[in-house]
């Protein structure tokens, strides 16, 4: 029987096959909410807090489905060869997460490990890997955003808009999806990389931005 790429087990257990795809989310939340300070009677709490408009993101999504890779290469026994890896291994205990997930950097000396990389092991020459597809749950991601902004009338045609915008008010670390491939040891379950790309307005860290517009 040939079998094609990312195949694992071949005519033994095709439901080992049968897993979650990896753009996968089971649940993902995107709230954003636009509130505008009303006009106030009072005169200096009218030219102090009305106008002001405040809008917020909040967005939240469960973790990616990882597959894990074996770092076999080669195995004729089963048909594996060539430069691609596609072989999974074999998982060991029942519980594979990392003991310190989660926990701060300054306490922990292995704080970047999401899974445990004892809990696999390569398959034997000429066997099948018995970790399914997509079978550990990457992290998950959330952030909050936030803009306030108000018009300052000058006069008749003439204004000031002010905007403040603060992307990851927070300042959290969102973690990016750890290695996968036993093959690397030095990477293998251990997170490398933050979740969030950067850029001017998403970065791995708190971006704050003032702008100023004269409007005539």
């Amino acid at each position: 029987m040939h079998q094609g790429y990312g195949q694992n087990i071949g005519p033994a257990d095709r439901n080992l096959d049968v897993g979650d795809c990896f753009v996968d989310r089971r649940q993902v939340a995107n709230i954003t909410s636009v509130y505008k300070t009303p006009e106030f009677s009072n005169r200096v709490m009218r030219r102090l807090a009305a106008g002001w408009t405040l809008a917020t993101t909040f967005v939240a999504r469960t973790g990616q489905p990882l597959t894990l890779l074996s770092g076999v290469t080669t195995d004729p026994a089963t048909g594996f060869g060539g430069t691609t890896v596609t072989q999974r291994p074999n998982q060991t205990p029942a519980d594979t997460t990392s003991p310190t997930r989660g926990q701060p950097c300054s306490t922990a000396a292995f704080c970047k490990n999401w899974f445990n990389p004892a809990a696999f092991a390569a398959p034997a020459l000429g066997t099948f890997g018995s970790l399914g597809v997509g079978a550990i749950q990457g992290p998950g991601f959330w952030q909050w955003d936030q803009a306030v902004s108000r018009d300052f009338r000058i006069r008749e045609g003439q204004t000031f808009v002010f905007r403040f915008e603060a992307f990851n008010v927070t300042n959290s670390l969102r973690p990016g999806n750890p290695g996968i491939n036993l093959g690397a040891p030095n990477t293998f379950g251990i997170v490398t990389a933050d979740a969030t790309p950067p850029s001017p307005t998403t970065a791995p860290y708190r971006v704050l931005q003032f702008a100023l517009k004269y409007v005539y």
